[in-house]
């Protein structure tokens, strides 16, 4: 899937854009019933907490036995191939799906010293009053971020705060642009573009991630450290993270020929995106793919 050069600049100057019927409506429901399927799966109970974030169920969607299409999706070139022609050299971090159940406050997902880009696709028709992305246009430039963060600090809703009437008098005043989507539908946009939601209707969500890959030593030293002080090995998930992994052991397979498969894993070992411990139990594991 090639861009035009009309999508392709207005990501740049506005941070996202939106790419109607991505996919066709067959692999949107084949899509749909994996990731229902999934979440009822891992998710024991219907309880609903807040947690520290924007509150909903996060479940990884990266294992060929449990969840294969969504695992073929993230090296699909209709999203790789979109992330580096609109990021330039990416790296798959992984997809995963999201139950929403309440609005989101305004915030960007910007991972400190990294750029990257976020694709997803709500599962449900979303409108301005049912959950669909409101976003800052060209709040990812540098400049207008560090104005908005400082603004934040004084005067936004962080997680947690969940009123919602005050949350809809401050995203009254900012020129946020709403983004009704259909299944099939994929907003595709910068890691540091400011975003919120409101009407906190149950919604799926289905995303994958890329980070760009650091080219001069001094980023990737700053990627290296970035990704050493990631420690999530302690974190209570409300799943079984080895039936729901973020990374399968046999994804990280490699030697089966295909060789992109094999430099894109290599390169996330190389740049610490894999855990050693991991890595050694792919090394144990057998071959199969």
């Amino acid at each position: 899937m090639r861009l035009s050069r009309e999508q392709v600049e207005h990501y740049r100057n506005f941070g996202y854009v939106v790419l109607p019927r991505l996919l066709s409506d067959d692999e949107t429901g084949r899509l749909t019933e994996e990731v229902r399927r999934a979440h009822a799966d891992a998710f024991a109970t219907d309880e609903r907490t807040d947690g520290g974030g924007i509150p909903g169920r996060y479940l990884p969607m990266m294992t060929p036995e449990r969840t294969p299409l969504s695992l073929s999706l993230l090296e699909d070139p209709r999203f790789l191939g979109t992330a580096g022609q609109l990021v330039g050299n990416v790296l798959p971090t992984f997809a995963e799906s999201v139950l929403f159940y309440r609005e989101a406050p305004l915030h960007k997902d910007a991972v400190p010293g990294m750029s990257g880009i976020k694709l997803i696709m709500y599962l449900e028709h979303v409108k301005a009053d049912t959950g669909a992305l409101r976003v800052l246009p060209g709040s990812h430039h540098a400049d207008y971020s560090a104005a908005l963060a400082e603004w934040h600090r004084e005067s936004g809703v962080w997680a947690g705060e969940w009123d919602g009437k005050r949350l809809r008098r401050q995203l009254a005043g900012l020129p946020l642009q709403v983004l009704e989507t259909r299944p099939g539908d994929v907003v595709a946009f910068d890691w540091h573009l400011w975003h919120a939601t409101l009407g906190g209707i149950d919604r799926h969500q289905w995303t994958v991630s890329y980070v760009r890959d650091p080219e001069t030593p001094e980023e990737t030293e700053r990627f290296r450290r970035q990704m050493a002080a990631v420690d999530e090995s302690g974190l209570d998930l409300p799943y079984d993270p080895a039936r729901y992994p973020r990374y399968a052991t046999a994804w990280l397979s490699t030697g089966l020929g295909d060789e992109q498969h094999d430099r894109t894993i290599g390169r996330m070992r190389e740049l610490g995106m894999v855990a050693e411990e991991v890595a050694e139990e792919q090394e144990r594991a057998p071959s199969a793919r």
